[in-house]
């Protein structure tokens, strides 16, 4: 790999419950960084929740992340792969997997700018 760019990493705290059935939303930062024509970049975003005890002598703590390794095809373009993972009871699983294509618009190094992703697959 030519190129490793910075990882990123997002902790965040989740102030609502955790339970089964929560809301699957999402948060994510993206920059404008991408790996350039012909380079390869790794990203890794987390967040951590802990759920409410049905009894109060057992708490569970759940972490979740989600790995992407991505490839340049130009300066605008990029094409990636996202692993899904998470932590629950001591033990890491993957739950699925997803292809994307990025889009970043020409722009300054400072200020807005605007891109697209589209992504597919299963979880």
């Amino acid at each position: 790999m030519k190129y490793l760019r910075k990882s990123l990493v997002v902790l965040m705290l989740n102030f609502f419950s955790f339970s089964a059935h929560a809301d699957q939303s999402e948060f994510e930062v993206y920059r404008a960084e991408m790996p350039e024509k012909s380079e390869s970049g790794f990203d890794l975003a987390m967040n951590a929740a802990q759920s409410p005890s049905q009894s109060e002598s057992v708490q569970r703590s759940l972490i979740q992340a989600i790995g992407e390794y991505s490839y340049g095809l130009d300066d605008q373009f990029a094409i990636g792969v996202r692993l899904p993972i998470y932590h629950l009871e001591n033990v890491w699983r993957g739950y699925g997997l997803l292809g994307e294509i990025k889009y970043i618009a020409p722009h300054s190094d400072q200020g807005f700018y605007w891109g697209s992703e589209i992504e597919a697959g299963y979880i």
